[in-house]
This record gives structure tokens, sequence and C-alpha cells, in this order.
């Protein structure tokens, strides 16, 4: 049985996973003023979003593009694809991806809606593909992913909350911004992967030392339930304080955390300086 791995480029990306013959990332881009764009490095695409004449939009992966990738590993002779995307309470992917099933012929497609992005969807890939490695079978491998769904959290730190806002991810935002102008707010994924105000919190720095508390909070939780935490940190070109909050949580918990940026499709909701302090389930150590 041979079985791959698909997910889209809101994901976190590893080397480890770039490095698999049996995996492949759907482009999603960013569209700043009608021009579509991907993959541009954090420096130059955050000062392309403080130039842009008209607010930036992104798109979701083309299904025929989706299609096509699912046909070439066909041809591969794989029997199966796990494609885990971003939330569908972000994007209409997941949903569009499920409603053309019946268009892929030769192999079986399982799309996950991983319920987040960013650095945990990248974990979910690289835990899936390490279970392949080790010859899980795909009913392992997909109860696997669910505990890890079920159990992640990232919290996130906005430093603007007008961008959610404009884009729409933000539920109830219009109605929230007002009250929020002077507050930094806490926002998670909620469990049908809808970005929610979770806390409102009155200084960036009150606001990160809650999101530690938050983690080691579900540390605890973890600890009742006999689950392994990765812990890590996302940002939105703002490695500096990322690293910073990186080595206060390593003191306090003793466990490694992981960096990430948060990458351009993701920062063009949230805007620069954005924080996400995130746990999610090691499975493999289960």
């Amino acid at each position: 049985m041979k079985i791959a791995v698909v997910t889209d480029s809101t994901a976190t990306i590893s080397q480890f996973a770039k490095e698999h013959d049996n995996f492949a990332v759907l482009p999603v881009p960013v569209i700043i003023d009608g021009q579509m764009q991907y993959d541009v490095a954090p420096e130059i695409f955050y000062q392309r979003l403080k130039e842009a004449k008209e607010f930036p939009t992104t798109s979701q992966p083309a299904i025929g593009e989706a299609l096509s990738v699912y046909a070439q590993f066909a041809q591969q002779g794989y029997d199966y694809v796990i494609s885990i995307h971003i939330t569908s309470g972000i994007s209409g992917f997941y949903n569009n991806l499920v409603a053309n099933i019946s268009d892929i012929h030769n192999i079986k497609v399982i799309p996950f809606d991983s319920k987040i992005t960013s650095l945990p969807m990248g974990v979910m890939v690289d835990s899936a593909l390490t279970l392949i490695d080790q010859k899980a079978s795909i009913q392992q491998i997909l109860e696997a992913l669910e505990i890890m769904r079920e159990y992640q959290n990232i919290y996130l730190v906005v430093d603007d909350l007008h961008h959610l806002v404009r884009s729409g991810r933000l539920s109830n935002g219009a109605a929230l911004i007002g009250s929020l102008l002077k507050i930094k707010p806490i926002l998670k994924f909620d469990e049908h992967g809808d970005i929610v105000l979770f806390e409102k919190i009155r200084s960036a720095k009150k606001a990160y030392a809650r999101l530690e508390q938050l983690i080691m909070d579900n540390i605890t939780v973890y600890q009742r339930k006999n689950l392994q935490p990765i812990l890590g940190i996302a940002h939105a070109g703002y490695a500096q304080k990322a690293q910073e909050l990186a080595e206060q949580l390593e003191q306090k918990t003793g466990l490694p955390v992981r960096i990430a940026d948060l990458g351009s499709v993701i920062g063009t909701h949230t805007g620069q300086k954005t924080i996400g302090m995130g746990i999610m389930v090691d499975v493999i150590k289960e």
C-alpha cells in the first residue's frame, strides 16, 4: 500500500517534508494590487503589504491543480492520498475539494480539515509522513491526525485587528472592532476552525505572558491525558520577538520550542507582528 500526503502552502513546510517523494504542496496565492504572488520572502512581503494601494486578498488553491497532483500520484502507483488543508473556518477549499471528490479516479483521496493552519498544520504533515515511513496503516494515520486535531491549540496576539476584520476571517469581528482598539486581543481557533476572540488583554507584554500561561495550562491537560506535547511559536515578520518568547517558554517548560514564520497567506489576514504560541500532540512518541 502506497500513501501520499498533500497539503497547501498555508502550512509550515519542513525540510523533512520537502525531502519526501510522496509529498506535494498546493500553492495558495496572495493577491496584491491585482498581482498574484507566491512564497514571497517575509521582509519583501510585508513591505509590499504596507505599500499596497488596495487591501490584499488571498485565493484558494486551484481545484484543477489539486486534481492534477492526485492524478500524478495515481500514475505513480499510489493507493491513497491524505490531503491536509487549512481550516474550513477561514477557507472554502476543503469543502470545494469534498464537492469535487467524485472527479478523482484510480486513487482514494481523503480530504482532512485541519481546523487550523500554519505551524500546527505543518506538524500534522510531518507526523503523517513519519507514520507512513513507519509503515502505519491508513486508519492508524487518520486516527493520529484526529487526536492531533482534537487537542492542538494556537493562541494569537494580533498587533492590528483591522486586517482580520476587513478580510472577514474573524468571527463577529465587525461588532468587536470598536471595543478592541486600545487592547491586545488574544484569538484562537475554536472547535469549528473559526478564528474567535478568546480574551482581551491591556498590553502586549501582558498578552505574551498570558500566552505562556495558556500553554502551561494546556501542558497540564496533556499530562492528564498522557499526551506528549510539541511547542511552537509562529510569527508574522517578527522573528526577534518570536525568538525571545521561545527562549522564555523553553526555560519555563524544559521543552524545545519550534519557531516558524506564519507565511504570506496568513500574514495577509493577521498583519505584521502577529505572534502565535501553540501546543500540538507528538503522536510519534505516543
